[in-house]
């Protein structure tokens, strides 16, 4: 496959967290999580994500309070209606909201996201997520999740239905663009089969460049052998501190750091299925 980061410039995204990505970050002097609901504060983020030159503002969504949620705050609010707010704002900003493959019915979230796609003159994109929290699972009516071995075929079912609903032949509008674009961020063996047959841009968080580019090598490997021509656009995780200097740059990142409650930690794990408590 022809290596487009020689030739495509690198696409630059911003994670429209409450007070960035830091667990400690809330507690900062300049934070304000007092507008956590505050839906002008996701506006005044748009607009500097614009101006700032980024293609798109991605909003996560995690379906249930995290255990942590009494020592950091978290998203709360529906990604779709904050980005349409973000929308109403911006003129070139890519709008890439979450969805539940596992949760939403396909006729939800195609006419959610094409609602989208025209409230934003063509800017809309799904981030296709599975959920193996039993507890999200509870607040969708669920008395357990779907099991991990059957979350990526129901995950392939309902994108094809979804992309069925966007041909505009079955009482759904069709969007504006030919379909949103699909994103998508999983990093098992099956989220990785599931992103190289659907996906046109994959989120990964590696720990070195040489561990980015073996995961991207991987993915066009794997998009290779789902017949595509070409190879989804991987987006590399980053939270950067930010200073006039390294050594200022760390000295923030300490700061930061001393401001994470334990209980926070212990919470925002316990959420992955991983218990320290008592260790």
């Amino acid at each position: 496959m022809p290596d487009t980061e020689s030739t495509t410039a690198p696409l630059l995204f911003f994670n429209a967290l409450v007070t960035g990505h830091h667990e400690g970050a809330w507690r900062m002097p300049e934070a304000q999580p007092q507008r956590l609901r505050d839906i002008g504060y996701y506006q005044d983020l748009a607009r500097t994500a614009e101006r700032g030159g980024f293609d798109a503002m991605f909003v996560a969504d995690f379906f249930v309070f995290y255990p942590g949620i009494a020592h950091s705050p978290r998203w709360e609010l529906d990604p779709l209606t904050v980005l349409a707010a973000a929308a109403a704002v911006t003129e070139d900003l890519g709008l890439i909201a979450t969805a539940s493959a596992s949760f939403s019915l396909p006729v939800e979230i195609a006419r959610a996201f094409s609602t989208l796609d025209h409230l934003s003159a063509g800017r809309a994109a799904w981030n296709i997520v599975t959920n193996g929290e039993p507890r999200a699972a509870a607040n969708f009516g669920l008395e357990r999740p779907v099991p991990h071995a059957e979350r990526y075929t129901c995950a392939d079912a309902v994108v094809q239905e979804v992309l069925s609903l966007w041909s505009g032949r079955h009482g759904v509008p069709a969007p504006v663009q030919t379909r949103p674009v699909l994103v998508q961020a999983g990093s098992s063996p099956d989220g990785r089969d599931f992103a190289a047959r659907h996906a046109d841009i994959v989120f990964t968080a590696q720990g070195t460049p040489e561990a980015a580019r073996d995961f991207r090598a991987d993915l066009r490997s794997r998009a290779q052998t789902a017949g595509r021509a070409d190879a989804p656009r991987v987006v590399v995780g980053l939270s950067p501190s930010i200073e006039a200097s390294g050594e200022a740059a760390l000295a923030r990142k300490a700061r930061l750091d001393a401001l994470i409650p334990p209980e926070a930690s212990l919470g925002w794990l316990e959420g992955f299925g991983i218990d320290l408590r008592g260790h």
